[in-house]
């Protein structure tokens, strides 16, 4: 957990530093932090997102894309990414993206994927192919089990996500 946390402050910092460099050269595109949540009788959670600029001149643009999730319920889960877009023309804007995503479940299963992608963008239209890359199957959720009477058996079923 140690190096997660290392990883994590370095990135933030290295971040911080390119975004104050774009800052300083009055960039295009400037970084942004997000933060939001809701509430309700059923569910608490909270999200937030950093979005900075690596690399960019007046057609395109390099950037990270780092965004968090936490619930009341113990589940958390982090999407770590950089993407490229460029204006092909006064319509279009092409693009392609690799994310790492981490997600910790409120039954403390954690679970790791790789993700990529392409995309072309317009005001109108956008096609975006994505594929994903797990590094495991499914795991056991203990207090999802379930017993039910199926064809006059009672059948177990062990509970997965």
């Amino acid at each position: 957990m140690p190096r997660i946390c290392l990883s994590v402050a370095f990135l933030f910092f290295t971040f911080a530093y390119t975004a104050t460099r774009a800052l300083a050269n009055e960039a295009t595109w400037r970084p942004y932090i997000e933060f939001g949540g809701r509430a309700d009788s059923i569910r608490q959670l909270g999200q937030g997102n950093l979005f900075v600029p690596l690399l960019q001149d007046h057609d395109s643009l390099l950037f990270a894309d780092l965004r968090g999730l936490w619930t009341d319920a113990d589940a958390t889960e982090g999407n770590w990414g950089l993407a490229y877009r460029e204006i092909l023309s006064n319509e279009w804007i092409a693009g392609a993206y690799l994310f790492y995503d981490l997600r910790h479940t409120e039954r403390s299963n954690v679970f790791h994927q790789g993700a990529a992608g392409i995309e072309l963008l317009s005001e109108v239209w956008g096609f975006r192919f994505n594929g994903y890359i797990p590094d495991q199957g499914v795991k056991a959720a203990p207090a999802l089990n379930k017993a039910i009477l199926q064809a006059g058996s009672i059948v177990v079923r062990p509970g997965l996500e």
